[in-house]
């Protein structure tokens, strides 16, 4: 029991891997810790009582965060500002962390920053010529802004890194529909099918990152 634990030892920090069990107990509310630094790894709190004159670093965005690990892009609700701002400072610690860059790309594209979105997604996905979010980012940037052929390549070169990544399928599913490719958005829908049979939706996945 985290109550009994904290009760016996005086900890102040908590570095867990994202799908620990313990993390749901210490994202609860009233639980004395706030988490202070994430990746696409691991997940850090810190005792409130010693981050509470520095009310820049608990991350108010990180169900947000999470989201668009996911493939999914921001809502209305979402506070971009903040999101951005937290996503920021994560990444200045380590340019590395894919999941703070990814959501400072979704906070340009919300705020309708669209040429700066494509610009980062589009450098990131040089650098980094594994993950598909960023290609996938590139994507939606491009699409915003008419200019759906570049977006076709963009949508397949995130499905090529990452067969799985699964927002890509509809994504380029569309994007080809609109060049009037109507056979090869059938094709890349019925895998899209094939592959999320049996699988998690986006949703129960982002349930799972934050509660398992």
């Amino acid at each position: 029991d985290l109550d009994v634990f904290l009760r016996r030892y005086r900890v102040d920090f908590f570095l867990l891997e994202r799908r620990a069990p313990l993390v749901a107990k210490l994202l609860a509310a009233r639980s004395g810790f706030a988490p202070v630094s994430v990746d696409q790894r691991f997940l850090l709190f810190a005792r409130e009582a010693l981050v509470g004159k520095r009310p820049e670093l608990p991350i108010h965005t990180l169900d947000a965060m999470v989201r668009v690990e996911s493939g999914l892009l921001l809502q209305p609700e979402d506070d971009t500002r903040r999101l951005e701002s937290e996503a920021t400072r994560l990444a200045k610690t380590w340019p590395e962390n894919h999941l703070a860059q990814a959501s400072i790309v979704n906070a340009e594209l919300a705020q309708g920053r669209t040429e700066d979105a494509l610009a980062r997604s589009r450098s990131l996905a040089g650098r980094h010529r594994r993950a598909p979010i960023y290609p996938y980012l590139e994507g939606v940037a491009l699409e915003r802004l008419g200019r759906s052929g570049e977006a076709v390549q963009a949508f397949a070169s995130a499905r090529r890194r990452e067969p799985d990544f699964h927002p890509a399928y509809p994504a380029l599913a569309e994007a080809l529909a609109r060049g009037e490719n109507t056979a090869a958005a059938l094709q890349t829908m019925e895998e899209y099918s094939r592959r999320r049979r049996f699988r998690l939706t986006p949703s129960e996945h982002l349930l799972s990152l934050i509660h398992i």
